[in-house]
C-alpha cells in the first residue's frame, strides 16, 4: 500500500500506473500516480540536483536515493513485493 496524505493505493492494483523519470535538462524528478482511485503527480528537484556537473548515467541509483524512486521499484517487481509481505506479515 502506498498512502499519500489520505489517499491509498494498493500497489498490485491492476490498473494502477506509476511513472517515475528525471527531467535531466531541468534538474527534477517526476513521479505520478495514475488510478480510478485516484491520481496524483509531483515534480521536485532530483536528488543529485546540488552535486555539480553530475550526469544521471546510473539509474540503480535512484532507488538508493530517492523515496519515491523506491517505491516505483517495489511497483515494478511483483517479487519484491512478495518478499516485502512476507517479511512484514510473518
Amino acid at each position: 500500500m502506498l498512502q499519500i496524505d489520505s489517499q491509498l493505493w494498493p500497489l498490485s492494483a491492476p490498473h494502477l500506473k506509476l511513472h517515475f523519470y528525471h527531467d535531466v535538462r531541468k534538474r527534477q524528478t517526476h513521479f505520478a500516480i495514475t488510478s480510478p482511485a485516484g491520481d496524483f503527480a509531483i515534480d521536485y528537484p532530483a536528488w543529485w540536483a546540488e552535486i555539480p556537473d553530475f550526469v544521471p548515467v546510473e539509474p540503480e541509483m535512484d532507488k538508493d536515493e530517492d523515496y519515491l524512486a523506491y517505491i516505483y521499484e517495489v511497483w515494478q517487481t511483483p517479487s519484491l513485493q512478495q518478499a516485502l509481505l512476507k517479511r512484514w506479515t510473518a
